[in-house]
Order: structure tokens, then C-alpha cells, then sequence
């Protein structure tokens, strides 16, 4: 039986959660979680259907050589931990540095010729006013706010928290030995 201040307390979060706006209240969300984002095709997402997996996420850019290096790094993980750990890739595609991503049908198509399986969605901004509000609150869960390169991997834990940032070009086992300690 359900106690009435556990009734309140359940409807109080709920009206919280409903009028939660990522794109002024960002700075006040609780998780990853709370985020929505557009795939390809242009549908919004709730970044909710990561709840309980650990997460790397990727500003990767198509036409860049460290997020491509990026990609098949993370192709290799989501291989090995995807199905028996959880693991999950979320690529939030960005123009980068070296010739952009394209469109959106081109981007469908680099993953798809290389057979990656990440989850891949529209591109965004990461960096400055427009950033994608997901992006600003990744940066300020970080301990440091420096700008957030292209092809740089944000590890979310199962709680939706920020718990780590490689670089565009860091190590891959440095990346493998913190996703070990959030299975």
C-alpha cells in the first residue's frame, strides 16, 4: 500500500519532469537522461532509453580521421560489452575539423558502408550558445571546462551521470579500464 507523502512525493516529481525545458533549464537536469536529441531522419529521442546502460558518447564527425579512429575503437567495445554488459554507443554527430559530416543521408551511409553499430544521431553543435543543451550539461558535469573536441568519448554511468572524458586520440584501453568499472 502506498503511503499518502510518498503519493506527493511521486506527483511532485512527475510535474518536475513535465515541465522540464532542456533547452532553458538544462543547467537543472539531473542526468543524461532528462535530454531528448533527433536521430537521422529527424525524429526526437528520449535520451531516457539509455536508463541503466552505461553509455559512451561520441561527438564524432564522419569526415575527421580521429573520430573515424574513434569509431572503430568504440565498434570494437560495443562488440565485445554491448550485449553481455550493456554497453551502449550514442554518436552525436558534429561538422568537426576536416570537411564537415555532410547531410544526414550521407552520414546514414558512412555508418552503414563501415557496418558500425552506434546509435547515430542528427548533427549538432557542442560547443558555445548553440550548443545542444545535453552537450552544455555534459560540459559542466566535467571537472574541467575545456572545449569538448571532435571525437572526444563522454562515459555515462548507469545512473546517467558524467563520469569521464577521453580524448579525440587517448588510449583505448584507458577508455576500456573506466567502462570496467561502471558494468
Amino acid at each position: 500500500m502506498i503511503r499518502a507523502p510518498t503519493i506527493v512525493v511521486l506527483i511532485c516529481v512527475a510535474l518536475v519532469q513535465a515541465d522540464f525545458n532542456q533547452d532553458t533549464d538544462w543547467s537543472s537536469a539531473q542526468s543524461f537522461y532528462d535530454f531528448k536529441a533527433r536521430d537521422l531522419q529527424g525524429n526526437e529521442i528520449s535520451l531516457d532509453k539509455y536508463r541503466g546502460h552505461v553509455v559512451v558518447a561520441i561527438n564524432g564527425a564522419t569526415k575527421c580521421p580521429a573520430s573515424s579512429k574513434g569509431f572503430k575503437q568504440l565498434q570494437a567495445l560495443l562488440e565485445r560489452y554491448g550485449e553481455s554488459d550493456g554497453l551502449r554507443v550514442v554518436n552525436f554527430t558534429v561538422d568537426g575539423l576536416a570537411g564537415g559530416s555532410g547531410t544526414s543521408e550521407e552520414i546514414a551511409a558512412f555508418f552503414q558502408s563501415k557496418d558500425f553499430a552506434l546509435d547515430v544521431l542528427e548533427k549538432i553543435e557542442t560547443e558555445g550558445d548553440k550548443a545542444h543543451p545535453v552537450y552544455k550539461w555534459m560540459k559542466s558535469q566535467l571537472p574541467t571546462q575545456d572545449k569538448i573536441m571532435p571525437g572526444s568519448k563522454i562515459v555515462i554511468d548507469k545512473n546517467g551521470k558524467v563520469v569521464y572524458r577521453g580524448m579525440p586520440t587517448g588510449p583505448v584501453a584507458e577508455l576500456e579500464d573506466t567502462l570496467k568499472q561502471y558494468f
